[in-house]
């Protein structure tokens, strides 16, 4: 997942399941089953979302935010 490196770092420091990706501070694992609390798993998933939507075009994430990006049939 995305992460702040700071908070990385942190989380990395908490807990033996979360690692850093090789080369990449902004960037970790949480491995399935380990001394992670299920809480922090999804607050970690709703950090890196909008982390990654902080990141997009104004225009892109205008369009997710408001549901028009998905295909319609």
């Amino acid at each position: 997942m995305k992460c702040d490196p700071m908070l990385a770092d942190l989380l990395c420091h908490q807990h033996e399941a979360v690692t850093m990706m090789y080369k990449s501070p902004n960037w970790i694992y949480i491995h399935c089953g380990g001394d992670v609390p299920d809480d922090e798993v999804f607050i970690q998933i709703d950090h890196s979302y909008d982390l990654i939507i902080k990141a997009l075009p104004k225009k892109t994430r205008e369009q997710i935010i408001a549901g028009d990006a998905i295909e319609k049939d």
